[in-house]
Formats: C-alpha cells, sequence, structure tokens
C-alpha cells in the first residue's frame, strides 16, 4: 500500500504516467545464435581461402599490402573459431558436471 501511494505521489510530480511494456528476447535461442557466428566465421574462413586461391591463379606478384590483409582476415577468423570453441567446451564442461551431480 505505502509503494503505491508513493508510485502516484512520483507519477503526479513528473507529469507522466509510465506502462507496462513486453521486453522482446533479444534472441530467440542462444544455441541457434551461437551456431549462426560458427557458421559465420566457417563462411569467412572459406571466402579467405577462395582469396588466397585467386591471388595464387592470378599469378600477379603478391605485394607486402595484400599478404598483410591475408594475414589479418585470417587472424580475426582464427580469433573468432578460438572463441567460439572455448565457449563450446566449457558449455560441455557444465553439462558433464551437472549430470555428475547426485540426486
Amino acid at each position: 500500500m505505502h509503494i503505491d501511494s508513493s508510485l502516484r505521489t512520483a507519477v503526479g510530480k513528473v507529469g507522466v504516467e509510465v506502462t507496462d511494456q513486453t521486453v522482446k528476447p533479444l534472441t530467440p535461442n542462444p544455441m541457434v545464435t551461437f551456431l549462426n557466428y560458427l557458421t559465420t566465421s566457417d563462411h569467412k574462413l572459406s571466402t579467405l581461402i577462395s582469396e588466397v586461391k585467386a591471388l595464387d591463379i592470378s599469378k600477379n606478384r603478391l605485394t607486402p599490402e595484400k599478404l598483410l590483409a591475408v594475414q589479418i582476415k585470417l587472424g580475426f577468423v582464427q580469433q573468432e573459431l578460438e572463441f567460439f570453441t572455448n565457449i563450446l567446451n566449457k558449455a560441455l564442461e557444465s553439462i558433464k558436471t551437472t549430470m555428475n551431480v547426485q540426486i
């Protein structure tokens, strides 16, 4: 009762009534989001491999700029894949720990 009267007083001073709003979840399912990120990383790696093959086929001189760009892209994809591998590993460890608990 005391909280209701405090809220009415606060609304009266501000002059705006706050209505209840439904909050939409950010993602439909965390596992789906994880798999989407993993698929995106795999696609980036495939694209990078195609770019390297195209550079090899064109027989143009590989400049240091092109090699640095490939190295940067490869490093980024490697970080993404390592990150998702670590997350998957931690999730599996958590599941194993949960399954070992005796009830």
